[in-house]
């Protein structure tokens, strides 16, 4: 401490300066001011937070990383233990298995993969082959797969809404191609099924008729030949012979005086032949 009268070193504990006798000021001068000052500052100090320093922030940041690494080798240690367990548990519960029913895990995996079912319709079958015929044929239509069965009888391909077989088809004359199949409850159908047929009736030869024509005496007795698949038709009075004319049952009378007999067969598929005649001329010796 220094005197402040002359500026001698004053030492510690005297109460005057041994050079001028000044008495030794114990309190600072005070300064309102400069303390005012000083208190702002103070307060100002401690309302502003702490800035780190770039040493703290480099430390912070490495503390941090070092946390993240931790967690992420915890968890990485957690998913491990998880795994281990799992693959435990199924190689215990398959060794049970085993141990219970040593043909079930085989059974298990060997079980066969179920394929849809499929449906499928069989083909009708026609009663009669396709081909040429000399007489009138019937078709009848049937399935083993119950269910309706539809036609067409002009080689167009048949559907729901062509004929319905109900009863058997009677071929006419002429080509006919018959195409079907069959639908079953369910709404499945089967494949087309189709045949060709030829119908063409031959007429017969025109019917004998005996005795030939001429002259007679007495009782004669006329017979027309007829064929088993035919029937005949006759006249006596020269007009040609229909289907509503007289039919031959068998041999009847010639009647006397002159007589035209004329005669026509039919065959099964209703054909006629031409008309045959004979001209006789009968004198009954009895008159």
């Amino acid at each position: 401490m220094q005197c402040k009268k002359c500026g001698t070193e004053i030492k510690e504990g005297c109460l005057f300066c041994h050079n001028c006798g000044e008495a030794v000021q114990m309190v600072p001068d005070y300064e309102p001011v400069l303390d005012d000052i000083q208190i702002r500052i103070a307060q100002a100090q401690t309302k502003m937070p702490n800035r780190p320093t770039v040493e703290k922030i480099e430390e912070k940041t490495e503390e941090h990383i070092q946390n993240i690494k931790s967690v992420n080798w915890k968890l990485v240690g957690i998913i491990g233990l998880i795994v281990v367990g799992i693959a435990a548990f199924v190689i215990s519960y398959s060794s049970v298995l085993k141990k219970q029913d040593p043909g079930a895990m085989q059974q298990q995996e060997e079980l066969p993969v179920e394929e849809p079912e499929i449906t499928t319709v069989s083909v009708p079958k026609f009663s009669m082959p396709g081909g040429e015929y000399s007489h009138y044929i019937t078709i009848e239509i049937t399935s083993e797969t119950p269910g309706a069965i539809y036609y067409t009888l002009d080689g167009s391909t048949p559907d729901e809404y062509s004929y319905r077989y109900v009863t058997p088809i009677k071929l006419l004359e002429g080509t006919t191609v018959v195409r079907a199949f069959v639908m079953d409850s369910d709404g499945n159908s089967s494949e087309i099924y189709s045949e060709v047929y030829e119908l063409e009736f031959g007429a017969p030869d025109a019917p004998t008729i005996i005795p030939e024509s001429g002259d007679y005496e007495g009782e004669q007795y006329v017979r027309i030949l007829v064929p088993e698949d035919c029937v005949a038709y006759y006249t006596l009075d020269g007009t040609d012979p229909t289907e509503s004319s007289e039919l031959y049952t068998g041999e009847f009378l010639m009647p006397t005086g002159t007589t035209i007999v004329r005669a026509m067969l039919e065959d099964e598929n209703g054909v006629l032949s031409e008309v045959n005649s004979v001209l006789y001329t009968c004198v009954n010796l009895a008159q």
